[in-house]
């Protein structure tokens, strides 16, 4: 039995579910990463992170993989409200797609959690969707821009993007960390395709 696959591939979290053919896992990955190549060369990642998402959607239908499902939610959380990018990937994977994909995402970010524990792949990970910079009065601020993938049946590439800036310290394990609402700075951004 083949078993599912687990990448990072530029930045971008990726489930292969173990049915596809291995040309077909290639494939993906090449269009991933010629996306992310793609969007680099016209958006800067960390200056504009909504834009430099919507050029790498364009670069994947650009070579094939269309979006038939698209949605897009924005919103403010209030001071007093914690916001975990775990609870709103599966909350957002679940109204649109079903049960069956949240098990597909859930499993994405449980093999990731793990290798939080191998500090290299921890690393690489928030090296690629984690950039903190210090204000000018010496403070963190952080910009998370966080996509990742669940290659389905079809074959189908469901995708989800989560943006937002926070001036709160980020953990190691960023994706089950709890953030205040106060200090989130603006919105929060969830695109799934």
């Amino acid at each position: 039995m083949i078993k599912d696959d687990i990448c990072l591939v530029a930045g971008n979290l990726l489930l292969v579910a173990g049915e596809f053919s291995q040309r077909l896992r290639e494939d993906l990955l090449d269009s991933v990463l010629f996306s992310q190549l793609y969007a680099g060369a016209k958006v800067v990642k960390w200056s504009d992170a909504e834009s430099w998402y919507t050029e790498c959607a364009t670069a994947m239908e650009r070579v094939k993989w269309q979006r038939t499902v698209y949605k897009n939610s924005s919103f403010e959380p209030k001071d007093d409200a914690g916001f975990s990018i775990r609870d709103s990937v599966v909350n957002q994977v679940h109204s649109l797609f079903g049960k069956n994909l949240v098990e597909k995402f859930e499993q994405l970010i449980n093999c990731i959690e793990h290798s939080f524990v191998e500090e290299a792949a921890g690393r690489v990970l928030r090296e690629h969707a984690v950039a903190t910079e210090k204000t000018s009065d010496d403070a963190d601020f952080s910009t998370i821009a966080l996509q990742m993938g669940v290659l389905g049946p079809g074959p189908v590439l469901y995708s989800g993007f989560v943006c937002f800036k926070t001036s709160e310290e980020v953990e190691v394990d960023f994706l089950n960390q709890c953030f205040s609402g106060t200090h989130i700075v603006g919105e929060v951004s969830i695109d799934f395709a």
